[in-house]
């Protein structure tokens, strides 16, 4: 069962943003490997954002998906992965307009917790030596297009 949720309109616990010491591997020209903000989950796995580019990271899911807000990655990794596929990790979340039941949205945050992506989709993504890829996307399950409502971002 799912226990997380993110409360919109409630003060929101931001992730810290992190130093830009990472450069770009010459499989993924055009990725900017800085990371935006990160947390660690309950099993002390570090997960980043990085701002990555149009396929993947903040500057992916910030626009098409609408996820604005840093507080909303660390509600959905406070508590364990959800879902584990080998070095892919989904974390799920809720998120409630001014507590009403009726405006539950479900998030789902998609994260590769290693140092390359099986290329699906293409291209193969190799983060800097010694990171991780990180936050691939996130998004609102069963939103038109995953889109999540801005009320999430409050």
């Amino acid at each position: 069962m799912i226990k997380r949720f993110l409360v919109a309109g409630a003060a929101l616990a931001l992730l810290a943003p992190a130093s830009a010491s990472a450069t770009p591997s010459a499989a993924a020209e055009g990725v900017n490997w800085r990371i935006k903000c990160q947390a660690k989950d309950p099993k002390g796995r570090l997960i980043v954002v990085r701002y990555g580019n149009s396929k993947f990271g903040w500057n992916h899911f910030s626009g098409k998906h609408n996820i604005r807000n840093c507080g909303v990655i660390n509600a959905a990794t406070r508590d364990k992965a959800d879902k584990v596929e080998g070095a892919r990790l989904e974390y799920w979340a809720y998120a409630l307009r001014n507590n009403d039941p009726n405006t539950r949205v479900r998030i789902v945050v998609v994260v590769q917790y290693a140092r390359q992506t099986n290329g699906k989709p293409p291209p193969i993504l190799t983060a800097p030596r010694g990171e991780t890829i990180g936050v691939i996307t996130a998004y609102c399950k069963n939103q038109k297009n995953n889109k999540c409502p801005n009320w999430v971002n409050e």
